[in-house]
């Protein structure tokens, strides 16, 4: 019986809370625009009397704490340390005033704010590229995420922001991101990370070779090396067998079942053919050896090779039945895969393997990104097409017309000012605020893009479908058609036959000529074509009549000679 764990404390990334608190989760400082630090509060590893150095002011520690989220925070006046110990007085608590400029905005971290402060510890993928991913991989709440070539760890928080639903408490089915790292190091930091950015459940990492070794999770990566050095115990692959050699709870959880992949490999075509669907359920009960069974050492100098085909290697033989049709991807549903590739000949080989192994809707996409920067400039002022200003005078000009510091006092005490003087200065003041009246909008192109040149590489895996499934499928057809012609034939004869039985000559059913009641029923063609069968009929009885009269009939019947023909 599965017991509900309890919920840990969710992450500030997901949860992004009211205040700055202490935490081991960093929060991010807006210094620019293009310029964010990461910063982190934690008491546990900083001073009580830390202080931010920045070159915009020093902000110690303590007065980031309880701020509002997106609060600017001024900058403190910081005593010197060495000019205090010089005339032995006391340390700086670090809370000093407020410094009469400077200052900064506290942010809560967020997947986009985190891709451009992280430290880079290889190319990121940028919000624009992870943004159009996750939405091509019809990523949502609840589903399961590989990523192949974690890096810097950019696309992990993207995506598990993307998957999050909850955190796992062993009721229901939660999202998660399965990242794959082959570098150690950076397979090791990623954890760290995690573990402080409080993704621990939602994010398994694992360090390997995806290329070589599949994308098998690090218990059955260590479950079957251990097997091939005959160091396993029979009695866990028994424990993890049923009674007619179903594969348990315990050993499905090997499997990632995701239905969204990610790959930024250098060589992604040799990783797609590990990419298989997880087939739990065997066609027949597996055989459990004895226990008995002898295991062949690994020290005799015998190839491995020659160990694995060995009949003797009953525990080899156990665990390869046991995972024989293991795979990452769900066994059932739809998978979607994103390649992230620099090289067009990369996508040419990905192209083709994925082909081969039946993968569909093939699509290369190329993500150019541009921001545009709006602004209000003067006419006549001597920015360039850049922004910048040729000198400081026209920017601290520009400064004063934006702040509304264009009052000048003007000292009409002084006996030697003219009044010609005064009128020219006035004039000059009037065409300055007519130029800020009227300023032009005008845009330019950001000067550094946040990305780098890739080609993204879209397929869809369709569900699996088997000559049994199609078998079905027409059984299931002919079930329903013959239920529908049972149902048609309980109601009468067929159509074709009660038509007849209903209608006489000329349409009208018996006993019933001319009392209205054969149109009923009918539909406008049918009712059309009984009109002019009974106008047909009165004009051969009357041209009939003509001739025993010795004379020609001028019925209007013969305007329907024509059309009776068509009629039959």
């Amino acid at each position: 019986m599965t017991t509900q764990e309890p919920s840990p404390i969710p992450s500030i990334f997901l949860h992004p809370p009211p205040t700055i608190r202490p935490s081991p989760t960093p929060v991010i400082v807006h210094l620019r625009r293009d310029q964010l630090l990461p910063l982190e509060l934690n008491p546990f590893k900083t001073t009580p009397n830390e202080t931010l150095n920045t070159r915009f002011g020093h902000f110690p520690h303590k007065t980031l704490l309880g701020v509002q989220c997106g609060s600017l925070v001024k900058s403190s006046l910081v005593g010197n340390d060495r000019k205090r110990k010089r005339n032995g007085e006391a340390e700086d608590d670090g809370a000093g005033g407020d410094a009469p400029s400077g200052f900064i905005h506290v942010l809560a971290p967020t997947p986009e704010l985190w891709t451009i402060s992280l430290p880079h510890r290889t190319q990121v993928v940028y919000t624009a590229d992870s943004s159009y991913i996750l939405h091509r991989l019809r990523t949502r709440p609840g589903i399961h995420i590989i990523e192949a070539g974690a890096g810097s760890g950019s696309f992990t928080h993207a995506a598990v922001r993307g998957v999050y639903n909850g955190y796992p408490t062993g009721i229901g089915s939660k999202g998660k991101v399965f990242s794959y790292e082959y570098h150690a190091p950076r397979a090791e930091k990623l954890r760290e990370e995690i573990r402080e950015h409080g993704f621990e459940g939602l994010v398994e990492v694992t360090q390997g070779d995806v290329c070589k070794d599949g994308f098998r999770l690090q218990m059955g990566r260590d479950m079957r090396n251990n097997a091939m050095d005959g160091q396993i115990q029979l009695e866990e692959g028994v424990e993890k067998m049923g009674v007619n050699g179903d594969v348990c709870e315990e050993d499905s959880e090997e499997s990632p079942e995701a239905t969204a992949v990610f790959l930024d490999l250098p060589a992604p075509w040799l990783a797609v053919p590990h990419l298989t669907r997880n087939h739990q359920v065997p066609t027949a009960p597996l055989p459990i050896p004895s226990l008995d069974t002898p295991v062949p050492p690994t020290n005799t100098g015998t190839p491995s090779s020659a160990i694995a085909a060995s009949p003797t290697t009953t525990n080899q033989t156990l665990i390869s039945k046991i995972t024989k049709s293991w795979g990452p991807l769900h066994p059932t549903l739809p998978v979607q895969i994103c390649t992230f590739s620099p090289c067009i000949e990369q996508i040419h080989r990905t192209v083709s393997v994925l082909r081969k192994l039946s993968w569909t809707e093939c699509e290369m996409v190329e993500v150019q990104h541009r921001k545009l920067e709006v602004r209000r400039q003067r006419p006549g002022g001597m920015a360039g097409a850049d922004g910048a200003y040729s000198n400081i005078e026209e920017a601290v000009r520009k400064l004063k017309g934006v702040v509304g510091w264009r009052k000048r006092p003007i000292d009409e005490t002084e006996e030697n000012v003219a009044r010609k003087g005064r009128e020219n200065n006035n004039k000059r003041r009037r065409d300055f605020d007519e130029q800020d009246k009227n300023p032009i909008v005008t845009t330019r192109l950001e000067p550094e893009l946040k990305t780098h040149t890739s080609y993204l590489l879209f397929a869809t895996l369709p569900p699996p479908w088997s000559a049994a499934d199609e078998e079905a499928a027409r059984l299931r057809v002919e079930v329903e058609k013959s239920k529908y012609v049972v149902e048609r034939d309980s109601i009468g004869v067929s159509w074709k036959k009660e038509k007849e039985t209903k209608k006489g000559k000329y349409g009208h059913p018996p006993g019933t000529e001319g009392d209205g009641s054969e149109t009923k029923g009918l539909t406008r063609k049918e009712r059309r074509k009984l009109e002019r069968a009974e106008r047909y009929k009165k004009d051969k009885q009357d041209q009939e009549e003509g001739r025993q009269n010795g004379g020609i009939a001028t019925g209007e019947g013969k305007n329907y000679v024509s059309e009776m023909m068509e009629i039959e």
